[in-house]
């Protein structure tokens, strides 16, 4: 199972588009993006108040303008005698705590997952580490005395990870979600379709909504320990439970301003949604191999209606290759089919044309003439899938005659029919765009009762555009040597009659007709296999969205027609050889990836 199973047209599916991520690839590329995370530390601040039994809200800046010093910085062992702390009281300071994000200083082995994919469906398990975490109160013990708590997460020789249980779930018919109870900026901030979409930071947003999440437990401290106590009292109850009634964002996180796109994207979405899918085994059955469960976005365009998230049937990425990719993007065979379409059904006009010819009778001889006109109406390819591999069928036919008769004594007669047909078939196979195009030219030339008839002109061409996938996600293709003409045009017969009448004349004009046919069409059948191979890799080349915060690898089709794309991530500020040094060493060493050497890092810097 792989990829190449991808079926997105499926009647349990119908996404249009699919960027499947890695539970391992998603890890390593948050704690590496969390490690280079420089954000100011946010902090809130409580009052005590005589009025209300809950502490409320301050803003801190300015309570640190009237106290004239930074609380955080007082020392635990502080008297309660300090001058400073006479100050607090005089706020009626009561507690506050300041978190930087960003990697923490413990060894990383200690560092859980910042997801957890354990389970299908639209639930995860979102561990928010803290690269430092404050907290400090001024309270009264149980003996009435007054007392100062100032506890810190580098004090401790476990790391404080609290744990929610996400529901990514956005569609606004889920009887589960709460995103339609969200405000609107906030629902706006999390179906961000903009170029940032599929970034750790934005997907880092999503998981910070704290209205999408439970109660938090917290990890790494013990239940009775005064630290729980006050992360408890203070974090949660007064500051995330708060926030989650209102729908806000925690820790005042914000996505990043969208980046301008490297080229322009193909694919424009407007509707988004997840689910996490199982490893499955050889039983087809979910293993619990959690490292390589796949965080799944589900993409709909032009307003289509998201459909209930599935998990898949298929293993995104296999076992012995997520250390390899960090996922798959996967475009639905019908998206796909209609940007063929568009491209194909362009090139049209150079080959639909239209049949004209003349007879005209004499008392001692005939002429007929034939001829091709242009065809300018809009025609476009016809979906089919009928046959194995073939998304897009085309057929044409044009038809002209003429007839004429002369008395002379006795009647000289004849007649022309001419038919041109147009065949064309698009098949998906392996990495290949497979173009199969017939085009006949057929003739029935008919005097005194014998006829000249048949295909004068019956020409076969396959092109086969061989796919690849740049690291920013343009798709081009290759023709190799290019399209194989083959001739299938009749032999044609002429009667001992027909030659006597036309005094041997018709021979040679059968001849003339037939090969001046076969030029033609030759001719325009292969000015159009080279305008659609421009096409393909010119202005209107399908790009895959996410080239800022992927790179693609390993085009193809797979079973079902979809067009899938193996893809790692990768930085933005990275310069495109850069990019190309990275691709070529993972394919030669997929444990870079993961495990870089310090020869590959310097390799990257250029020293």
């Amino acid at each position: 199972m792989s990829e190449t199973q991808s079926n997105l047209s499926n009647k349990n599916y119908g996404y249009h588009m699919v960027v499947s991520t890695t539970g391992i690839a998603l890890d390593a590329r948050m704690k590496e993006w969390l490690a280079n995370l420089h954000l100011k530390p946010f902090t809130q601040a409580f009052l005590s108040t005589t009025e209300r039994q809950q502490p409320i809200l301050t803003d801190f800046d300015k309570l640190q303008e009237k106290l004239k010093f930074n609380p955080f910085e007082l020392p635990t062992d502080i008297p309660i005698t300090d001058e400073r702390i006479k100050r607090l009281q005089d706020q009626n300071f009561k507690f506050a705590f300041q978190i930087e994000l960003g990697l923490p200083d413990f060894p990383i082995s200690n560092i859980p997952p910042v997801i957890e994919l354990n389970q299908e469906g639209t639930n995860v398990t979102y561990n928010m580490i803290c690269k430092s975490f404050h907290v400090i109160a001024l309270e009264q013990n149980d003996k009435g005395e007054l007392q100062w708590i100032s506890l810190s997460q580098s004090q401790q020789y476990n790391l404080w990870v609290f744990q929610f249980k996400v529901n990514l779930d956005l569609r606004s018919a889920s009887i589960d979600s709460h995103f339609d109870d969200l405000p609107e900026k906030t629902k706006a901030a999390i179906k961000n379709y903009g170029k940032d979409l599929f970034s750790i930071q934005q997907l880092f947003l999503d998981l910070n909504v704290a209205h999408l999440s439970q109660e938090p437990k917290i990890d790494g401290l013990d239940p009775n320990s005064m630290a729980y106590r006050y992360l408890k009292e203070i974090f949660i109850k007064c500051y995330i439970n708060e926030l989650a009634s209102n729908g806000g964002i925690m820790l005042g996180f914000a996505a990043l301003g969208q980046k301008s796109p490297r080229i322009s994207e193909s694919f424009v979405p407007t509707d988004l949604n997840f689910v996490v899918s199982a490893h499955k085994d050889r039983n087809g059955n979910p293993s619990n191999l959690y490292k390589a469960y796949t965080l799944n976005y589900l993409l709909m365009s032009k307003g289509s209606l998201m459909p209930y998230g599935r998990p898949f049937s298929w293993n995104w990425v296999e076992q012995e290759k997520i250390g390899q990719y960090a996922g798959v993007v996967s475009i639905n065979k019908e998206v796909f089919r209609d940007y063929l379409n568009q491209v194909f059904s362009s090139s049209l006009p150079n080959i639909l044309k239209t049949p004209d010819v003349s007879f005209k009778a004499y008392c001692l001889s005939v002429e007929f003439g034939y001829g091709i006109k242009p065809n300018y109406s809009p025609y476009s390819y016809q979906l089919h899938d009928y046959k194995p591999d073939q998304i897009l069928t085309f057929n044409y036919q044009s038809n002209d005659s003429a007839k004429d008769y002369k008395f002379c004594g006795y009647i000289i007669w004849g007649n022309i029919k001419c038919e041109y047909n147009v065949n064309s078939d698009v098949f998906l196979i392996g990495n290949t765009i497979r173009l199969e195009t017939i085009i006949t030219v057929y003739l029935n030339i008919g005097i005194e009762g014998g006829s000249v008839k048949g295909n004068f002109c019956k020409t076969k061409v396959v092109t086969n555009y061989q796919i690849a996938v740049d690291s920013y996600g343009q798709i081009s293709c290759d023709w190799g040597d290019g399209p194989r003409i083959t001739d299938e045009s009749d032999k044609i017969e002429i009667g001992f009659y027909t030659k006597l009448i036309t005094a041997g004349q018709i021979t040679k004009t059968v001849n003339e007709v037939k090969q001046d046919v076969k030029n033609y069409v030759n001719r325009y059948i292969q000015n159009d296999s080279s305008q659609i191979l421009k096409l393909l890799n010119g202005g209107s080349a399908w790009v895959f969205p996410g080239s800022n915060t992927f790179s693609f690898l390993n085009a193809k089709f797979s079973d079902n027609q979809d067009l899938v794309a193996n893809v790692i991530y990768t930085s933005t500020a990275l310069k495109p050889e850069q990019i190309k040094t990275i691709l070529s060493a993972v394919r030669k060493d997929p444990s870079l990836l993961y495990s870089p050497t310090p020869e590959f890092i310097l390799s990257l810097e250029g020293k």
